[in-house]
């Protein structure tokens, strides 16, 4: 079974790194194993045991939904896990904290989904917000993530 991580994604590079593509043909030498093409959407986490245990949980095709500015603001899926080292993250993009582990995204979706509503949908309270990387509890979430997807897509405002 496939999980839902909720993530946090204050940082500026965001946009440029999930909402839109990285052109890798620009920003060279990306960790290996993060993409096998000429570009990609990637998210990462800095350092602390809690981010360290729930990145080595996330799995091809598990759900990831995006927290910024008291909503969720996209959704996507998780293609390949690196740990990066070297820092090239954070020296091509302001990440403000720096990533150490990044995750390649597949699937991406905006969506504007007010925290309340989704922290219902996983058994929070409405005003529970993420910090870092979080696994959601997989007793709370209730049906495929195709049919979570789906239904995010429909309240989005």
């Amino acid at each position: 079974m496939s999980n839902v991580f909720l993530a946090r994604c204050e940082s500026p590079a965001f946009d440029e790194t999930v909402v839109s593509p990285v052109d890798l043909t620009s920003v060279p030498e990306a960790p290996d194993g993060l993409a096998d093409g000429e570009s990609v959407r990637f998210w990462g986490v800095s350092d602390g045991s809690r981010n360290e245990s729930n990145f080595a949980k996330l799995e091809p095709d598990d759900l990831v939904l995006f927290f910024r500015d008291d909503a969720y603001v996209a959704t996507g899926r998780v293609e390949t896990t690196v740990e990066d080292d070297e820092g090239w993250a954070s020296d091509a993009f302001e990440t403000g904290e720096p990533f150490t582990m990044l995750y390649s995204l597949s699937a991406v979706e905006e969506i504007q989904v007010p925290r309340a509503k989704v922290n219902r949908l996983f058994d929070y309270s409405d005003s529970y917000e993420p910090h870092g990387l979080l696994r959601v509890n997989p007793s709370n979430v209730d049906g495929s993530l195709a049919a979570i997807e789906l239904a995010l897509q429909r309240v989005s405002e």
